[in-house]
């Protein structure tokens, strides 16, 4: 990708704009790399093929999922870049945990970061399936996008997901391999980079999952001034990634799940009276 081009897409995206790259599989490749799989479709080998006709099923569904609607144009051209985070890591049990958190939240909401564990080949179809089911829109994150309201962020497969302050915006970073941590992506990762960056102006949040991803980075967001909490043993399939987090000293209050929402809509509310009263 020349130079220009990489200026122009990364201008795309900070405003907001969907950016879908057809390419060859020898650029694809290229593309996945310097883009993040999100934007980028791979051309079939041949054009007259079973491949040609998935290839085309899938940059159709890409195009409805960026545009929509008129309606939902105009609501996605009008969002702000978000001042405040909430970060959300979950495993084993996380995506119905997930749609039931983010169903419940209004199409304002602060931004969103979230890694769930899953198979491989499941993260982008994952998005979409939220992303049709929850008020506030739901993609798969892609490098040098600002964190923006009413849009939550998913970890793509295989990458780790990190967040970085520019001036008065939040800058998601999407990065290819483990990068040293156990897994990938990982919710230590997301979770120590929002510490490092956000602070105080950031919440964490535990949902249920194997393992004890998440732990750490909880911590030291809870260090920096964020607002935590976990799920609770009783609504949790796999209590153990929650309970690692609160033995760990990361969690400020453990919620049944049903109450999370209400909490990072708590947040939120908080969020803009400290911007009222700049």
């Amino acid at each position: 990708m020349q130079a220009v081009s990489r200026r122009l897409y990364a201008r795309l995206k900070k405003e907001g704009i969907p950016v879908i790259c057809v390419a060859d599989q020898h650029a694809a490749v290229r593309l996945t790399r310097e883009l993040g799989p999100g934007s980028v479709i791979r051309l079939p080998d041949e054009r007259e093929s079973h491949e040609q006709a998935m290839m085309e099923k899938e940059l159709l569904v890409k195009v409805k999922s960026c545009y929509g609607s008129s309606g939902e144009r105009g609501r996605a051209r009008e969002r702000e870049a978000s001042p405040y985070l909430v970060g959300i890591g979950a495993s084993t049990g996380g995506p119905k945990a997930l749609l039931t958190v983010l169903g419940e939240l209004p199409e304002d909401t602060c931004a969103i970061l979230a890694v769930q564990h899953l198979s491989s080949g499941f993260s982008e179809n994952f998005a979409q399936y939220l992303d049709q089911r929850c008020r506030m829109r739901v993609k798969q994150a892609v490098t040098d996008e600002t964190a923006r309201r009413g849009t939550v962020y998913l970890a793509a497969e295989n990458h780790q997901m990190t967040v970085q302050r520019h001036g008065d915006e939040y800058v998601l970073r999407v990065a290819p391999g483990g990068q040293g941590y156990e897994f990938c992506p990982s919710v230590d990762c997301l979770f120590e980079s929002m510490a490092a960056c956000a602070g105080k102006n950031a919440m964490g949040v535990i949902l249920t999952g194997m393992g004890n991803d998440g732990s750490e980075g909880i911590y030291k967001m809870r260090e920096a001034g964020a607002y935590t909490v976990c799920q609770d043993q009783e609504t949790s399939d796999i209590y153990s990634m929650p309970k690692e987090a609160l033995l760990r000293g990361g969690v400020v209050k453990q919620l049944p799940l049903e109450a999370i929402a209400g909490e990072i809509g708590l947040f939120g509310r908080r969020g803009k009276k400290d911007e009222g009263s700049k």
